[in-house]
């Protein structure tokens, strides 16, 4: 089944990097999904034949997807209209036939899945491609606006926290000196990639714009309990050993997303209390009710607000 997503290949030199570039475009209105599809659905894939014989290419980091609200306020995180995906090539496809098989689930009002094979021939010159659906020119600037890996440290500061619920977790984060005009109402700012065993939930934003500062909350369900035997989650706060996740971080700017990996070793059992003090008299992102920091009367300096919360989390203030 093909309808609703059409697929293209081409091949292409960027940077003097060989690339194979896969492109998509979907009907008006009809979504995919990426890496993580968010509540439900499922990630895009893609197979390549040589020759008819199964090969793996090293992908470039997916295009940044946006946030899709569905029925039932399911979140999803994919695609619309035109995008992207590169893949790193060489001389051994010269002279081959590449086959390319695309598969994914793509949704408006209902979920339809579909699938769609292209055939092209690579010549001597690695060069070659089949409906592809920018130009040269495009698929330049669209490499260009790839997410980037680092290992350098986030301009987002993120915190784990143990959350109300028993086996629940909150992934708080804050942002300092934000241009607010540059905040997509259409995507996270932080979207999680898969991370066993945690199950993230909706993403939650503050704006404090007086002292130009976002704050964030994720709450993340602890899927160890599913396990045989059971993972429990640690009442001391402490992992057995320590658990990596990968986070795709869009910063209110005109940079690239940013991909980076965070290891936890322990969550503060008692953050999630004070941030939430914080949290409850900011402005909640889509209504605009509550944007002042007040206890009572008083007006309280962001500064202030931001010392406790990271007093907090660091452990400076105990109960």
């Amino acid at each position: 089944q093909t309808q609703y997503v059409d697929l293209g290949a081409q091949l292409i030199n960027i940077n003097e990097k060989s690339l194979l570039a896969i492109s998509f475009k979907n009907d008006e209105k009809w979504h995919t999904y990426w890496k993580n599809p968010g509540d439900a659905g499922l990630a895009i894939k893609l197979k390549f034949y040589k020759n008819d014989k199964l090969i793996k290419l090293n992908a470039h980091p997916w295009p940044t997807p946006k946030r899709y609200i569905e029925k039932g306020n399911m979140w999803a995180y994919g695609y619309g209209g035109k995008y992207t995906m590169y893949f790193d090539v060489n001389q051994s496809i010269n002279n081959s036939n590449l086959k390319i098989v695309g598969e994914w689930l793509v949704c408006k009002d209902i979920c339809i899945p579909g699938t769609r094979t292209i055939n092209f021939k690579v010549d001597d010159n690695l060069s070659g491609g089949i409906n592809s659906q920018f130009s040269t020119k495009e698929l330049e600037e669209n490499f260009h606006k790839l997410p980037i890996i680092t290992k350098k440290e986030s301009p987002v500061k993120i915190f784990l926290n143990k959350g109300l619920e028993q086996n629940q977790l909150s992934l708080d984060y804050i942002i300092e000196d934000v241009d607010f005009s540059k905040v997509s109402t259409k995507a996270n700012i932080l979207t999680p990639y898969h991370a066993f065993p945690f199950d993230y939930k909706h993403e939650y934003v503050y704006f404090d714009r007086k002292n130009k500062l976002i704050y964030g909350r994720m709450p993340i369900d602890w899927d160890g309990i599913y396990e045989d035997p059971i993972w429990e989650m640690p009442e001391s706060g402490t992992f057995k050993k320590p658990l990596k996740a990968k986070f795709l971080i869009q910063y209110p700017s005109d940079k690239n997303p940013l991909i980076i990996t965070k290891t936890f070793s322990h969550f503060s059992l008692t953050g999630h209390k004070s941030i939430s003090a914080t949290l409850k008299n900011l402005e909640l992102q889509g209504d605009s009710k509550n944007s002042d920091i007040t206890t009572g009367n008083k007006q309280v300096s962001g500064s202030i607000w931001k010392y406790i919360f990271f007093a907090f989390l660091g452990g400076l203030i105990l109960n």
